[in-house]
């Protein structure tokens, strides 16, 4: 059972990660199209860098993920440190409402 498990997981993570390689691989093609690699080329990174409404995309992007990662560290903190201060009737609700939300799906 251990061994099907690890072989599972190691499915989920080639799953998960293989077309971000991919894209990495592809970003660095000389070629127009992800049909075939034609060569090494930094071709892509210049017209991006090159371009200013590309930079400013890629500027609220990076914005965007800090902000939302803060925010879910600030509620997850808080979260945290209520489940932690509050009475035993009140945590079992709340690990009640955890351990549904992991079970439900499964069945």
């Amino acid at each position: 059972m251990k061994k099907l498990s690890n072989l599972y997981l190691a499915f989920v993570f080639i799953v998960l990660y293989l077309p971000i390689f991919y894209l990495i691989g592809y970003a660095f093609n000389a070629g127009d199209d992800m049909n075939s690699f034609t060569g090494f080329s930094l071709s892509h990174f210049e017209a991006m860098f090159g371009d200013g409404r590309l930079m400013l995309i890629l500027v609220q992007t990076f914005l965007l993920a800090f902000l939302s990662a803060l925010i879910a560290t600030v509620i997850g903190t808080f979260g945290a440190i209520y489940i932690y201060q509050s009475r035993k009737s009140t945590k079992k609700l709340f690990y009640l409402s955890i351990i549904s939300s992991w079970l439900l799906p499964t069945l």
